[in-house]
Parts: C-alpha cells; structure tokens; sequence
C-alpha cells in the first residue's frame, strides 16, 4: 500500500482475520515509467513510525542500483539502510523491494545479473524478504538468497488461469510467495481469483482445478462446499 491508499482504507485491515497491510516507505523515480526516468533516484516517503500509527504491519523498502552514477547508487543505499534500521528499531519487518532501472528490464540477461545481485545486497542490507522481477533463472536467484524471496506478478496477463499458472511456475522455480497486482484487481472476480491463487501458492493445487474450487459456494468454516 502505498502511504496514501493506507490512510484511506485502515477499515480493511483493522477487523479480526483482516490482511496485514504492508506500507511503501520510500520511493524512487524508477517508478515514473511514463516520464522516461533515467537517473533512479530514491527518497524517503513516510516515516516507519508514522507507518506504525497509521496501521502498518509489514513495511516495504526499495532499492535500485546499477543507476550510471555511483553516487546515486551509494544515495540509494544510504536511503535503503536508513529506512530498514530505523523499522528494526520498531520491531516492524521488512520487505526489501529490487527494482532494477528501466534500461535493465529490456534485457533478460542484464536483468538476471540485476536481479541476482541485487536480491542478494538487500538481505545483506537487512532485509527480511526479497520482492523482485520474476524472470528466466529464477531458481538461481533465490538458490542463492538467504531470505523468502517474493515474485512480482508483472502485467495483467489475459485471463485468470494464465496468471494462476504463471504463479505455480513461480513456486516451483523457488519463490516463496507472489506479490500480484493487476492480476487481483482487473480480475472480473478478484475473490475468486484470490482464492484461487492461495490454493496454488499454498497448497500446490493446479490451477484449473483452483480456479473450479474458487468458483464453489464457500461454507461458513471457509471451505468450498462439495469438497
């Protein structure tokens, strides 16, 4: 969530068995795609204990490097550090987010060599998790990652059934768990969909055979009824 979007729908998580809500606490101008951004630069976007008060659970903490520039990479770090030592103080975890400049992303090789470098830096850095840009040689990403590493969904794929395979691929090259977007949200049914994606990622169901599940009435204990 970002800082914004969490201050309007503190509701969402605040009921018993809510989701925790994960808060973006920095950005970096990476993020302005349609701008043609060419330097990376990152700043700080909300204090980890203003996160705290406004209802974060989790905090997420990006960090670019490989910018052309070693002193916007050595910025960024010093953004990243700052962040990340500042939520260990408060007890709040972190998710450190590798978005590679937009450059890199053109070329699946410069983009592994981004990615599995990078992945590895943010835990040394203290991250706790890894999200990053899932890609061919994944498993050789997270092989060499000591902490959960976390898939980006990417675009909106056509259906529902391509994103819920994309994301069994992803489980099984290694990743620990998904970070969808679009995928959830341009859904034409984003329950079902949701439901459907925890079968896969969690339980190893097939995608088709989630996708049929998610589709039941469910009980009041939460299961499908017919199961």
């Amino acid at each position: 969530m970002s800082p914004g979007t969490l201050a309007r729908s503190r509701g969402c998580f605040s009921t018993r068995g809510g989701p925790l809500a994960i808060v973006r606490l920095n950005w970096n101008s990476v993020y302005a795609f349609g701008w043609s951004p060419t330097e990376s630069v990152s700043a700080d976007a909300l204090d980890p204990e203003d996160a705290l008060r406004m209802g974060a659970d989790i905090a997420l903490v990006s960090l670019t490097l490989h910018t052309g520039s070693e002193h916007t990479d050595a910025a960024n770090v010093s953004v990243f550090s700052r962040v990340v030592s500042r939520c260990q103080r408060l007890g709040l975890p972190v998710i450190g987010e590798y978005f590679p400049n937009a450059e890199v992303v053109r070329d699946p090789d410069l983009l592994h060599e981004e990615v599995l470098r990078g992945s590895r830096i943010l835990c040394e850095l203290g991250a706790e998790s890894v999200k990053t840009f899932f890609h061919s040689g994944w498993d050789d990403v997270a092989e060499n990652c000591p902490v959960p590493i976390l898939a980006l969904g990417a675009e909106r794929l056509p259906t529902d059934l391509d994103a819920l395979q994309l994301a069994a691929g992803q489980v099984r090259s290694g990743a620990r768990g998904v970070v969808f977007g679009r995928n959830v949200f341009q859904s034409a049914d984003p329950v079902r969909f949701v439901r459907a994606l925890v079968d896969v990622v969690k339980r190893d169901v097939a995608a088709t055979v989630a996708l049929d599940l998610a589709a039941r009435p469910v009980s009041p204990t939460g299961t499908p009824t017919g199961v």
